[in-house]
């Protein structure tokens, strides 16, 4: 079964300002964003076609929950 194995980082915001408010809703941002070595370990399997599964962080039955 092929799949990969990543590292997803966290990063903090040291600076947050909402600029407006875009045509589309949204809001448009300025930002300062730091990483720091806080992440989640991210893996990928690529299954049968048609076979969806998966548990969100935290939810029962989850690795670590």
């Amino acid at each position: 079964m092929k799949k990969i194995e990543i590292k997803a980082f966290a990063k903090i915001n040291l600076t947050l300002d909402v600029l407006g408010v875009l045509d589309n809703g949204y809001h448009e941002l300025a930002m300062i964003m730091q990483q720091i070595l806080l992440c989640d370990d991210v893996q990928v399997k690529w299954l049968p076609a048609y076979e969806v599964r998966g548990l969100a962080a935290g939810a029962s039955g989850a690795p670590g929950a």
